[in-house]
């Protein structure tokens, strides 16, 4: 399993959707996809579904990938939960404001229980 780079992978998506959706547009989709779970826009569905063919034939993940697969991850073994909070005394996120949902959720679990999340912008 590779990362993926996001702009090399999506050139060849570029050429194939419709224009109206735009660079950044589809940047955006599919974040929101990955990260907070929403539903591409019809216009964006065939690109977004086309991307996510395209990273499983590659072998590929994106950086949202590895931080929604590490929340489900410790969401889902407490064990494995457990072992990564007890590693940590302080959780310090320089740039808080810039973090997005998944972040978000991976700093509270490694923050947790002791709730010990120090935030500097």
């Amino acid at each position: 399993m590779t990362i993926a780079n996001s702009a090399a992978t999506k050139k060849p998506l570029r050429r194939t959707r419709e224009k109206a959706i735009g660079k950044r547009a589809l940047d955006t989709i599919v974040s929101a996809w990955k990260v907070e779970g929403r539903a591409p826009p019809p216009a964006a569905a065939a690109a977004v579904d086309a991307f996510a063919a395209l990273l499983a034939l590659r072998g590929q993940i994106e950086f949202d990938d590895l931080v929604v697969g590490a929340v489900a991850a410790l969401d889902g073994n407490a064990a494995l939960r457990e072992r990564w909070q007890s590693r940590f005394t302080h959780v310090c996120v320089d740039e808080f404001q810039g973090v997005d949902a998944a972040q978000l959720r991976l700093v509270r679990i490694l923050a947790a229980p002791e709730d010990n999340l120090v935030c500097g912008w």
